[in-house]
């Protein structure tokens, strides 16, 4: 028997799959922001969430500015890009 937890995907990890490939996929904050709120995560999967996508989960975050940093992430950065390029 290994001792070694890499061998093992993280639990829960593959319950986001779908989540983050459709977050990736949506074209709006606001469909972003629905997507997440329709999964009713709790704080500790929101945070499991946003160190999936590498981002930093601060143990002072609260649910919404988790919610903000994952949406941000997955879609409000392409659209804050296509404003600036004027292809949006």
């Amino acid at each position: 028997m290994s001792n070694n937890i890499a061998e093992k995907p993280k639990q829960g990890t593959q319950d986001f799959s779908t989540l983050i490939t459709s977050l990736k996929s949506v074209g709006t904050r606001d469909a972003a922001h629905k997507l997440i709120e329709d999964a009713a995560l709790t704080r500790s999967k929101l945070t499991q969430l946003a160190r999936l996508l590498d981002l930093p989960a601060r143990g002072n975050d609260n649910a919404a500015r988790i919610k903000e940093k994952i949406v941000e992430a997955t879609i409000g950065f392409r659209l804050t890009s296509r404003a600036i390029r004027g292809n949006g």
